[in-house]
């Protein structure tokens, strides 16, 4: 009787020692936990994880920028973490959430207009973007835009072109916004009014979107001489209306067809062959099309090489599938192109068509394309475009300090200590 009652009592002092200890040990990750910023970022494509790209931009940043987000109560957790990293990361960086309903005035000082806004500014020099799934992308084009060169995208105006102020079916409205949001500034460009013809020396890229006019042989030498002296530009057109284009593009050796393309291979929704569909992409377009969403094109037309291009390259960036048709030609069709030359001066992008780009048809995939376009081209931007991430849109999960110290009470503690308790209670009634 001795005996059984010394082993239970070192039974017990062993379990009382085994629970001193977990109780220790839980007290001193506690306090060790409390100390830290502890975070696990499981989101698709670590969202929330500041890239390399991104924390060396951060590094080299040297001007205060103050980030305003403007949200309601329990509103923008995404971005507002986010963008916690930015601040955390950078000395530079400050980071100030606003309830616009409790601060209106400082809402109108910004011109915000709902929740969900965003400002970056520097002194003067502001940003704004909308949450809508803006990730470090975005966040990074803000920060350039408001502590480097201003750099502007210039629409050619005064042919009957495409207006980036368009908001209609047809305009081109919802492409400016993204290039807005990017870190370009949005311009419009007539080149005859108030004085002689010529394109500002801040334009990253011109775009000539589908002119229904002819330019006048002032305008396409001024076009001429920012191409010659390095100047990048897109250039679109539809069906039809090429012939505008056309003396701009034959110096390249290509020209644009006048009849639309038939796709009978890949089109929208497999029932809609005069809306060819592009999934896959020339070898040459991978550094500009590797992630793309697909891209359709309504009523294209086709960018035709000519023989004899001269000391300029001709690269396919769309093409249609082998089952195509144009007239009576059949076959592959270049839908878009980039222009090299290849004695020097910039490089020009066609596109066979226009209507992909309007605020009607301008989905993830058209949208993105363009917007890799315009970053390839403007070469002060390609570390931007690296800093690309993953969007809001990939279900995130992070896991805040809180989080954490909740589990491992569950898993350390009272899950062993249940088990404890019930194996007490078994041990008791068998005694």
């Amino acid at each position: 009787m001795r005996g059984r009652t010394g082993r239970l009592f070192r039974q017990g002092a062993n379990t009382g020692i085994s629970v001193a200890a977990l109780v220790g040990l839980l007290i001193l990750v506690n306090a060790v936990a409390a100390g830290l910023n502890l975070k696990m970022d499981v989101s698709s494509g670590h969202y929330y994880t500041l890239s390399a790209a991104t924390k060396g931009y951060l590094k080299g940043l040297r001007t205060p920028v103050k980030i305003y987000a403007f949200y309601g109560p329990g509103q923008g957790g995404p971005a507002r973490m986010l963008l916690t990293q930015y601040r955390e990361f950078s000395p530079f960086v400050s980071l100030r959430v606003v309830d616009p309903a409790r601060d209106p005035s400082l809402a109108q000082q910004f011109g915000v207009q709902q929740d969900g806004t965003i400002v970056f500014a520097n002194g003067k020099r502001r940003d704004t973007l909308l949450d809508m799934g803006s990730g470090q992308n975005a966040f990074n084009a803000a920060l350039a835009t408001v502590t480097g060169p201003v750099r502007y995208a210039y629409f050619l105006a005064g042919h009957g072109e495409k207006s980036p102020a368009d908001g209609t079916s047809g305009g081109l409205s919802q492409l400016a916004a993204a290039l807005n949001n990017d870190g370009f500034r949005v311009r419009t460009l007539a080149l005859l009014g108030g004085g002689a013809p010529g394109i500002p020396a801040d334009c990253a890229v011109l775009v000539v979107a589908d002119p229904t006019t002819g330019l006048l042989p002032a305008e396409r030498g001024a076009i001429t001489a920012y191409l010659r002296r390095g100047g990048e530009a897109i250039f679109t057109s539809e069906p039809g209306n090429g012939t505008f284009l056309n003396p701009l593009l034959l110096p390249y050796g290509v020209r644009l067809s006048n009849g639309a393309v038939a796709d009978f291979g890949e089109n929208l929704k497999g029932a809609d062959p005069a809306t060819p569909e592009v999934t896959q992409y020339p070898s040459f377009s991978l550094n500009l099309t590797s992630g793309v969403p697909a891209t359709y094109y309504p009523t294209s037309a086709a960018v035709e090489k000519l023989p004899g291009s001269g000391s300029y390259s001709v690269e396919p960036l769309v093409q249609t599938s082998a089952n195509s048709v144009l007239g009576k030609k059949k076959g592959t069709f270049t839908l878009a192109a980039v222009l090299g030359n290849l004695t020097g001066g910039g490089n020009v992008v066609v596109f066979a068509d226009t209507d992909f780009l309007t605020n009607a048809y301008n989905n993830l995939g058209n949208q993105q394309l363009f917007l890799r376009t315009v970053r390839w081209l403007d070469h002060s931007k390609q570390d931007l475009a690296a800093m690309s991430q993953t969007s809001v849109a990939s279900a995130p999960l992070i896991m805040p300090v809180a989080a954490m110290q909740t589990m491992f009470y569950v898993l350390v503690l009272f899950l062993p200590l249940g088990m404890l308790a019930a194996g007490g209670i078994v041990w008791w009634q068998r005694r």
